[in-house]
């Protein structure tokens, strides 16, 4: 498992929890239905009734994130996704869940060839899914790499949940035309940075890691913060004049 990637830029753990900073923009809402996997798996029942959710455009204040090991350029820009819970307790029990039917997802970097950086990394994200379980994440982030047969091409994205009520709040101030963007603030687990020591003015790219022989990463972490304007609605519409 190595710390350092194509572009040879060394990544170490910062000895504090660095908050990333978004902004959102092309904020859209949307509505539909798909069958959850993990029911399936569970032997529970599908959800019947329809989901919402919150897409939209994020770049980084002025960091830049990469896979560590890759090639590939550092970016600022990735999709944004945002969901809801109806409590934190279903959402703790989901995680649960999830960890209970998929297994240990740090199986795959375990190896005798490991080096010092790799066994402490490992020994790290051990430390982090442990404490999800007390606090589960509210972040997933990751690189899906391009695949002609499925026609998608390199994509970073992010995708965040909160509570029930705040979602609500916030798809109508933007369906209401109320909210044209939003700031989101988020904090990675682990937090792998080529620059650890840098104060939170400077600039600095953080790493995700890859699973070994894959192309394709992902971190998760907390959403820490979410705030927007509220935007009144121009009462006159472009091109026309308003009768007094």
């Amino acid at each position: 498992m190595s710390l350092v990637d194509g572009n040879k830029r060394f990544y170490e753990f910062a000895p504090a929890i660095r908050t990333l900073s978004a902004s959102v923009r092309d904020l859209e809402v949307h509505r539909g239905w798909d069958a959850d996997p993990l029911f399936s798996i569970l032997g529970e029942e599908e959800e019947s009734s329809g989901r919402d959710w919150i897409t939209g455009t994020a770049l980084l204040g002025k960091d830049r994130i990469a896979v560590i090991g890759s090639e590939r350029e550092a970016v600022r820009e990735l999709s944004f996704s945002l969901r809801s819970f109806p409590s934190v307790e279903q959402h703790a029990a989901r995680w649960q869940k999830q960890r209970s039917t998929w297994g240990d997802p740090l199986s795959k970097f375990e190896s005798d060839s490991l080096d010092e950086d790799g066994k402490r990394v490992l020994q790290y994200l051990r430390n982090v899914f442990t404490h999800f379980d007390d606090r589960p994440p509210t972040l997933w982030l990751g690189f899906t790499s391009a695949d002609w047969e499925l026609g998608w091409s390199d994509n970073w994205s992010m995708e965040c949940d909160v509570p029930e009520t705040v979602f609500n709040e916030l798809s109508a101030d933007i369906l209401n035309g109320h909210c044209r963007s939003l700031d989101v603030s988020l904090s990675l687990q682990p937090t792998l940075s080529n620059s650890a020591y840098a104060p939170p003015s400077v600039p600095v790219c953080l790493g995700v890691l890859a699973s070994p022989g894959q192309s394709d990463a992902r971190s998760n972490g907390w959403l820490q913060g979410l705030t927007w304007i509220r935007t009144p609605v121009s009462s006159q519409a472009p091109g026309l004049a308003t009768a007094i």
